[in-house]
């Protein structure tokens, strides 16, 4: 059969993109786009500077170059190219915990049992490992100190859309039910002074949150620990799941949401934010993401009908559904105890 190139050159493309992948993870881990900054650096330096022998650091230099993650100047200095310096720390947009996210233990365990999760219905991380992502990061300080960094890069990001569609709370009480370290809490407070929150999530999660500092906010945070799954804390106006229950199957996710109910009272509100399936079409990082949720947690991404269907096996009324960004289906539902007719 006559090949055809076009066609051949996308199969490989695709196959390889595992190796590309793993040359943007050793600069990272080497630390090389730090390292070259804003400046030219010659290679010697560069291999001293990362306490590395000059030889062996050439070539995933080469690779780097091919796939244009840096420039190669005269007389053997390199430089970042725009590309590598979205890879440095502290820079404004930076991409880099996204992509140390990315390509983190966890995430690479959890796709290469997605055959597995297909074949059977069952969690192909926890075939892997023998434990849930959760235990894993527990047990796994830098790992879970990369997911936790996301989860606040993903807050930071989604933050301007979500104060442009004014659908959060701006007054009384809002529980930010596994939050994390907090980074969408603390924004929801600071654009709101008259809004009081407390941030709830495990015990290792609010240990770490309890080190930091949040200046401005007052009494007007506090910080809770506990399990989702057994009870949240009672009696706030509006409750905040952002990005929890597509990490769960149906019977899971009705269940935390049924222990939301469980807590609020007759006026308060839940606000569900996640990427909703169907408003982003065929959304490639959606179907990643929805396929990340299968292999990893057993979880999955949801159309409108499915979110409406596990608030109302909760209890809940939808009131509200608003698509705050058409790229990813970023949408926040809000919910209401339902009412006896």
């Amino acid at each position: 059969m006559k090949e055809n190139a076009p066609t051949a050159d996308l199969v490989r493309c695709l196959v390889r993109g595992r190796r590309r992948a793993q040359v943007v993870a050793a600069i990272l881990r080497l630390g090389i786009p730090d390292a070259l900054g804003e400046g030219t650096v010659r290679l010697a330096d560069l291999a001293a500077a990362l306490g590395v022998g000059a030889a062996r650091l050439r070539r995933p230099l080469r690779a780097a170059r091919a796939v244009g993650l840096v420039e190669e100047g005269p007389r053997g200095c390199f430089r970042n190219t725009p590309a590598s310096s979205l890879l440095r720390a502290g820079i404004p947009g930076s991409l880099r915990d996204e992509a140390c996210h990315m390509l983190s233990a966890w995430t690479r365990i959890a796709w290469e049992g997605l055959e597995h999760s297909v074949r059977t219905g069952g969690n192909g991380f926890v075939h892997a490992t023998g434990r849930s992502v959760f235990e894993f990061l527990r047990e796994h300080p830098d790992e879970s100190a990369v997911f936790h960094a996301f989860q606040a890069e993903v807050a930071r990001r989604n933050l301007p859309a979500l104060l442009a569609a004014r659908c959060l709370p701006t007054e009384g009480t809002v529980v930010d039910v596994g939050g994390s370290g907090g980074a969408l809490l603390t924004a929801m407070l600071e654009a709101a002074p008259d809004l009081s929150g407390t941030l709830f999530d495990l015990p290792e999660v609010i240990a770490g949150a309890s080190g930091a500092s949040w200046p401005g906010l007052g009494g007007r945070l506090r910080l809770v620990a506990g399990d989702f799954f057994r009870e949240v804390p009672p009696g706030a106006d509006a409750y905040v799941l952002s990005h929890i229950l597509h990490d769960w199957p149906d019977d899971r996710a009705a269940r935390i949401l049924g222990r939301v109910a469980a807590a609020m009272a007759p006026a308060s509100a839940v606000l569900v934010i996640e990427n909703v399936r169907g408003a982003a079409g065929s959304s490639l990082p959606l179907a990643y993401l929805d396929v990340q949720m299968l292999a990893a947690w057993e979880g999955r991404e949801r159309t409108l009908d499915e979110y409406r269907g596990l608030l109302d096996r909760a209890g809940l009324a939808l009131a509200d559904a608003r698509l705050v960004d058409e790229r990813g289906g970023l949408t926040v539902l809000t919910a209401a105890l339902q009412t006896s007719n």
